[in-house]
């Protein structure tokens, strides 16, 4: 972090940067550290993707980074550390590297003055114990778990210089822990209550000293609001607010750890994104994730409609990273931005040779008259998952179905 003591902007490089995330998110950061390479308005950073798979040869999403390095799943914390000062890495960005001991891994870095990109992890700390939340916010109140409630998530980036920005409010619907759909911005909820997640948000992320990204993560009855957790590694997973701002916020993440300020106000957000997640998970199977291999992945162009998608026909998609694309769709409003995401799900084509998707019960839930009337509550996606009485598709309708549509490009 940038050393701010003498109350005078400092900024520091990073040349050697170790990526330890995987899947898109990775790629996301990689595409990053190229715009800003690119920029040239600092010396080139070399990136250096660590990665955890059973063999050696270099995985899809180390593709584009400069450098690739493997580590054993087993590997403790300081064993990490001496695989990075092997490979003289001065910076480190942690994505969802440990679901469990992320602060000591950031302790591990810290003690052998290796910088990491975010949070220290006395913070990291203080942010994930619901003790600690709850004093922070100053309220006792639990929302009742009866009660019908949305999550809501906020971003927020915080520079070493005072400022913090709270991006987009974001409607987020998850699936047996999968974020499946999300929005932003909340069109569906009061402006009054949004502006009072945002506003909690900034408050916390100040109280703490934050630095670099954040999610806050709430659930709300629409009038009454409970901040349930924050989210210290902010994965990029999401590109809604970027496609709303024109803003890399990737890119502002590793700006900030080089000491550069934030602009004194956010970028002003246009229009609504609807975002929805392609995964290889089959519904008739109660979601459960179906490792395999692509043998076809083909999507459609159209206006507005932006697909991050970097595994490419023989890949493999294993049960533990079982994204297979992310579409964010932008609109002038919430309908035409709900009609171009529902169009590109339904327009694509996937073939997975020993696995399924959700893509036909995605399609189904992006046109639920209860999602597109904005009334759809935090039970909503288990109760349409449950519904059995629609015909599915068999699998070889679906291979037929998917190997005419590329033959047809």
């Amino acid at each position: 972090m940038a050393d701010t003591d003498s109350g005078t902007p400092t900024t520091s490089q990073i040349r050697r940067l170790a990526v330890l995330d995987r899947g898109e998110a990775a790629v996301r950061v990689l595409h990053a550290v190229g715009g800003l390479n690119t920029i040239g308005d600092a010396e080139p950073i070399t990136t250096v993707l660590f990665h955890r798979d059973s063999t050696d040869r270099t995985p899809w999403d180390g593709r584009e980074a400069d450098e690739v390095r493997h580590v054993t799943r087993e590997s403790s914390p300081d064993d990490l550390v001496a695989a990075l000062r092997l490979a003289q890495i001065d910076t480190v960005w942690l994505g969802e590297w440990s679901s469990d001991g992320r602060a000591d891994v950031v302790d591990a870095c810290e003690a052998a003055n290796i910088v990491v990109v975010g949070p220290d992890s006395a913070t990291i700390r203080r942010l994930t114990d619901p003790d600690e939340l709850r004093t922070l916010t100053g309220s006792d109140a639990t929302l009742a778990r009866g009660r019908t409630t949305r999550r809501v998530e906020i971003d927020t980036l915080a520079d070493d210089h005072g400022t913090v920005w709270a991006l987009d409010t974001r409607i987020s619907i998850h699936l047996r822990g999968e974020p499946l759909i999300a929005e932003a911005p909340c069109t569906t909820i009061g402006a009054d209550v949004c502006e009072r997640l945002r506003t909690t948000a900034v408050t916390v992320a100040r109280d703490v000293g934050y630095q670099g990204a954040a999610t806050f993560e709430f659930l709300t009855d629409g009038t009454e609001f409970e901040l349930v957790a924050v989210d210290c590694v902010a994965a990029p997973v999401h590109a809604i607010t970027e496609e709303r701002t024109g803003a890399s916020i990737i890119g502002w993440r590793l700006r900030i750890e080089r000491g550069e300020p934030l602009p004194a106000r956010p970028p002003p957000g246009d229009g609504v994104a609807v975002e929805a997640r392609l995964l290889a998970i089959d519904p008739e199977t109660d979601f459960a994730a179906t490792p395999g291999r692509l043998e076809l992945l083909s999507f459609p162009v159209g206006t507005g409609v932006r697909i991050d998608a970097t595994r490419r026909a023989g890949d493999p998609i294993g049960a533990d990273d079982p994204l297979v694309a992310v579409f964010t769709a932008w609109g002038p409003d919430r309908t035409v931005a709900l009609e171009r995401v529902r169009r590109a799900v339904a327009r694509s084509a996937v073939v997975l040779a020993g696995g399924a998707t959700n893509r036909t019960f995605l399609v189904r839930a992006l046109g639920d008259d209860t999602f597109t009337e904005g009334v759809a509550d935090d039970a909503w996606i288990e109760r349409l998952a449950g519904e059995r009485d629609r015909p599915q598709p068999q699998p070889a309708a679906l291979m037929a179905a998917a190997v005419a549509a590329y033959e047809d490009d």
